[in-house]
């Protein structure tokens, strides 16, 4: 590819055509951000170059990304909303419930839409229903299960009633006056 430098710093292709070329101020962050890990897409939005591009430009001036230090490949960004309740939760899953995940996923969705990211925030917006569906599933199976135990709650209540019943039988007078009570309780 034939490229150009005029005074400014712009570079030029040499074919013409297509929008003015970033300012090479522009592709040196591009570089930093892409050598640093951010996904070529998320590159292009943030610095407004074109994707094949930066494809090419990268290729071409051998951008690597494995030049770059390790870093833990879970850690999260501070801002991102999943950081706080990671450190809330201290690591520990079973303490996030279905409201605290569907409230980090309107968030990043949120987050999504404000970067311009109209597939993340559509993927963002999935995952939020996704966990609605599941806590309106949640919130169905435990009112099933309530309406199922109200029978046995009332069954052990009279079973704890006639267990009384019977250890306050001190005389016949008490077993007779006891019979009768559940005699009466159970017809």
């Amino acid at each position: 590819m034939d490229r150009s430098e005029d005074e400014l710093g712009e570079t030029s292709r040499g074919r013409g055509g297509g929008r003015p070329a970033a300012p090479e101020a522009v592709w040196a962050r591009v570089r930093e951000d892409y050598v640093a890990g951010l996904s070529a897409a998320d590159c292009r939005r943030r610095h407004g170059v074109g994707l094949t591009a930066l494809y090419e430009r990268a290729r071409a001036e051998g951008w690597r990304r494995a030049d770059r230090p390790w870093a833990p490949a879970v850690e999260l960004h501070p801002d991102d909303e999943g950081a706080a309740l990671d450190m809330a939760i201290d690591g520990d899953l079973d303490q996030v419930d279905h409201p605290l995940m569907i409230e980090v996923a309107d968030q990043r969705m949120k987050r999504a839409v404000l970067r311009g990211d109209a597939n993340g925030a559509l993927r963002w917006r999935r995952i939020r229903l996704a966990l609605e569906a599941d806590l309106a599933e949640i919130d169905r199976n435990f009112e099933a299960l309530e309406r199922e135990m109200q029978p046995v709650r009332a069954r052990l209540a009279q079973q704890a009633q006639t267990v009384e019943t019977v250890e306050t039988v001190e005389t016949v007078d008490d077993v007779t006056r006891a019979l009768h009570r559940l005699m009466a309780a159970s017809g």
